[in-house]
């Protein structure tokens, strides 16, 4: 009787069946750490990245704005120099120097101007005087009862600033405030927001004084400016061209918010280039929830003609829209599909080794249980039984 084949031997609990998931397992584990390592790595990287030319940007909008500040403030240094090399500036004379001046490198002028500040008792006198220096038509306008009246004596160009000549500056209390601290300052003063309604559409303008001094005449205190005083250069200036282009110059990228003074509420607002803060929730305050969301932002204070404006920038989806932006999420996705084709190819190599470990294991019993087979046989035969090869060599006898 045949005996039964013997079992392969049962693996202890640590061999290597135990463990067939070991080298997928651990090729995954690695290649995903791997992974996270080098995405998490992309990502700080966008993170420093992003806040230096975010950096970059704010400081450009910054630098142009005060750029453009110091164009007008110099344009009316020029002015002022004008007055100082003549002793009596004609309206000829004034036109001239005026057309030297380009509007175009002085984003947000409108013109320039004389105003001079004239007692009421001698207004008359002044009308003569002006209406004979080339102006014939010269026309008084005023609405105010002060004792003296500060008259837009020239503006140029004429063209586009007619309204304004013969004008009392000096009626309306923003100009007059301005105008006044130029004085007592002896310093380039802005006005608060002057605004107005052209064409059915609000607009935000701006006058720029600079005093104007007798010669000669001493001008160390307040009091002496005050007595010294010829009158005002001076520039309105308009909003909206004031800023135009300035979100083209950050490659609009950033929201650009300038208000008015210290405040950042509805009534200080000067302007908004996404128009964010449209919604009120208070009357004089904004719901703020989209600049604060805002991974990057910062608020500066710029001062301009004696004023302080606040300006607040803040990344647009455009500053995310970068090629670069992209990269974490290459390495991301590339990390994860190499590490499942790592796994695979792991897992298949492994299940190939079990296979070949199982086939040379039943093999080798297999042929254990031959050798022992032909053992028994011949210890029990009963008659003699040899095997030879072809020459003749016996191999096996019992």
């Amino acid at each position: 009787m045949k005996p039964a084949p013997a079992q392969p031997a049962a693996r202890p609990a640590g061999g290597p069946l135990a463990y067939r998931w070991s080298l997928p397992v651990l090729t995954a584990l690695l290649g995903l750490t791997l992974t996270l390592l080098l995405w998490q790595n992309a990502l700080a990287q966008n993170r420093v990245a992003d806040q230096a030319r975010f950096e970059e940007l704010a400081d450009r909008a910054v630098q142009t704005l005060a750029n453009r500040f110091a164009q007008h403030t110099q344009a009316l240094t020029g002015l002022k120099g004008l007055f100082a090399a003549q002793a009596a500036v004609t309206r000829a004379a004034f036109r001239a120097y005026v057309d030297t001046l380009r509007l175009g490198d002085t984003p947000g002028a409108l013109g320039f101007g004389f105003v001079r500040p004239v007692p009421r008792e001698r207004l008359e006198d002044f009308l003569r005087a002006t209406r004979a220096d080339g102006a014939p038509e010269f026309t008084l306008r005023t609405a105010g009862a002060q004792p003296d009246l500060f008259v837009v004596e020239f503006i140029a160009p004429f063209e586009r600033n007619a309204a304004t000549r013969g004008l009392d500056l000096g009626a309306g209390a923003i100009q007059r405030r301005a105008a006044i601290a130029a004085v007592a300052t002896d310093r380039p003063t802005l006005t608060e927001p002057i605004r107005s309604t052209i064409d059915d559409r609000e607009r935000t303008g701006f006058l720029l004084f600079q005093p104007l001094f007798t010669a000669g005449q001493p001008t160390a205190t307040a009091a002496e400016r005050e007595r010294a005083r010829l009158g005002w250069v001076y520039t309105p200036i308009d909003l909206d061209e004031l800023v135009a282009g300035l979100s083209a110059v950050v490659g609009d990228q950033l929201d650009i918010e300038i208000f008015d003074g210290a405040a950042t509420g509805r009534a200080s607002l000067l302007f908004d280039s996404d128009h964010s803060l449209g919604t009120a929730v208070a009357e004089n305050a904004f719901d703020d929830s989209a600049f604060l969301a805002r991974r990057h932002r910062r608020q500066i204070a710029i001062p301009f003609g004696g004023r302080l404006w606040q300006l607040r920038l803040s990344i647009l989806p455009k500053f995310d829209a970068r090629p670069e932006h992209r990269i974490p999420w290459y390495v991301l996705v590339g990390g994860l599909v190499i590490t499942g084709l790592a796994t695979t190819v792991a897992h298949s190599t492994q299940r190939a080794r079990r296979r070949a470990v199982a086939l040379a294991e039943t093999m080798t019993v297999e042929l254990r249980e031959a050798f022992r087979f032909q053992r028994t046989l011949l210890e029990s035969a009963a008659y003699a039984i040899i095997s030879c090869t072809p020459d003749g060599t016996v191999r096996v006898f019992n």
